[in-house]
């Protein structure tokens, strides 16, 4: 990809996250923090894109998915319209620019059921929710965007920086934002495979 093209691309996302960040702050969220955070993890794993259509494809998955990333960040909940449209929207990226897109989904399916019936084990065990309904659906909807051979770098990746919130936070009753993490943590992924792949 040229250079002029990935300047003008990595202004875009960054016009695009400052666009939510004023949004958030007339809503009273002060904290600039997620915004620097998944702000250099995007733009930062676009730079090692050099494809245009695996930049565009990555370009259209961050647009979808930012907005509710930080609505996960700073309320833990997102709306059910926008959950659906951006999954909906990811969906249809994934048949217009991935091939065998079927095959992946049926694979990427069943993991997931089998995780969200390993979670409602522990779920019933502990007597609380550990992951809620949205997450599921993001997690479906980012991870039929990957090859299977990627799934463990994005889980690695998303809990490494979940964990790392976490840790940050020190308080072992607070809820922890996934969609944040899964995003980051699929841009890196991503971007690291297309990068090895062109």
């Amino acid at each position: 990809m040229h250079n002029f093209n990935l300047i003008a691309a990595n202004v875009a996302l960054g016009f695009i996250i400052c666009g939510l960040y004023l949004r958030f702050k007339t809503k009273g969220q002060d904290s600039v923090s997620p915004f620097i955070f998944l702000g250099l993890f995007i733009c930062g794993s676009a730079t090692l894109i050099q494809d245009e259509r695996n930049f565009a494809f990555f370009f259209l998955v961050n647009l979808f998915w930012l907005p509710l990333a930080f609505d996960d960040y700073f309320t833990k909940s997102v709306s059910l319209q926008a959950l659906l449209i951006a999954t909906t929207a990811t969906i249809a990226t994934v048949f217009v620019f991935q091939e065998n897109t079927l095959s992946y989904m049926l694979i990427w399916s069943s993991i997931l059921l089998a995780l969200r019936i390993c979670v409602a084990v522990f779920e019933t065990l502990f007597g609380k929710q550990l992951v809620g309904g949205a997450d599921y659906i993001a997690a479906f909807a980012l991870i039929s965007t990957l090859k299977s051979n990627l799934l463990g770098y994005w889980l690695i990746f998303f809990s490494l920086l979940g964990i790392l919130h976490a840790v940050k936070q020190n308080n072992k009753t607070a809820q922890i934002p996934l969609i944040p993490f899964m995003l980051a943590g699929w841009a890196l992924t991503f971007a690291i495979s297309s990068a090895g792949s062109s």
